[in-house]
């Protein structure tokens, strides 16, 4: 829930988290992992901790939303999910290995099958194709 200050004169940027740390908390005699982001924000350098669960990848953004006249704290939005980014990048990885998988597998002594050799055109044969 967004602090009354920060909804009425808070200024929003876009930080770069540049770093995360791990470090343990302990309360009520059990142990829980934080993370503590380095972010780099047009207004310097500022920390955002969370659990471990909430960790946010280095290079991604985070919005950061702060009271100018530093009477409450900055609030921070972390990025949503994307799964739709996650997805492109398996199917791109799945293009690149499957073709090279799929040779090795029909070859039959086991070894890479080699690539097909281009025709010669017609009349041309004795002369090099490259």
């Amino acid at each position: 829930m967004m602090h009354q200050a920060i909804a009425d004169r808070g200024v929003t940027e876009t930080c770069i988290v540049v770093g995360a740390e791990e470090y343990v908390v302990e309360s009520d005699g059990q142990e829980y992992n934080h993370v503590d982001h380095r972010l780099d924000c047009p207004t310097g350098l500022h920390h955002y901790d969370t659990a471990e669960k909430d960790r946010v990848a280095v290079d991604d953004t985070i919005q950061r939303t702060y009271d100018p006249t530093s009477r409450v704290e900055a609030e921070y939005d972390p990025p949503q999910d994307r799964p739709l980014v996650r997805g492109l990048a398996w199917a791109a990885g799945l293009a690149c290995i499957a073709p090279r998988t799929l040779r090795t597998i029909a070859s039959p002594d086991g070894q890479t099958v080699p690539e097909l050799r281009r025709r010669a055109p017609p009349g041309a044969r004795g002369r090099s194709l490259r």
